[in-house]
């Protein structure tokens, strides 16, 4: 169990939960990992992706970055998510004016970081 925030880290599970600042949905492919159709979703800013349930059935990927776990997750600026299942969301108040939206991934979801955090940078 641990938090992952290098380029490329990655998530599987049967059920994924996320914030972010900004959902931006994407279309409807042909197969997923099982030739099932799939929906393919990006999270940008200040991602946070955790895994609520694994999956139930056996993938052979073979990739160290890959993490299977309860409560792994996923930290970054931009994550993309390809799921089973349309995500289903719904929008939350951060501090002052500032929104984000949380969503829910279900069957076969699997998170990818395509931009990790940047670093602080002292002035």
């Amino acid at each position: 169990m641990g938090t992952f925030t290098n380029w490329g880290d990655s998530l599987i599970g049967d059920r994924i939960s996320s914030k972010s600042r900004k959902v931006i949905r994407g279309s409807a492919l042909n197969k997923g990992f099982f030739n099932s159709p799939c929906f393919v979703t990006k999270l940008e800013i200040h991602v946070y992706c955790v895994i609520e349930k694994p999956l139930a059935k056996a993938i052979n990927i073979k990739r160290s970055e890959i993490h299977r776990k309860i409560g792994d997750s996923l930290k970054a600026e931009k994550v993309v998510v390809r799921s089973g299942k349309s995500p289903k969301c719904k929008i939350f108040k951060y501090s002052g004016p500032h929104r984000g939206q949380q969503c829910t991934f279900k069957d076969e979801v699997f998170c990818v970081i395509d931009l990790p955090m940047e670093p602080i940078r002292s002035k």
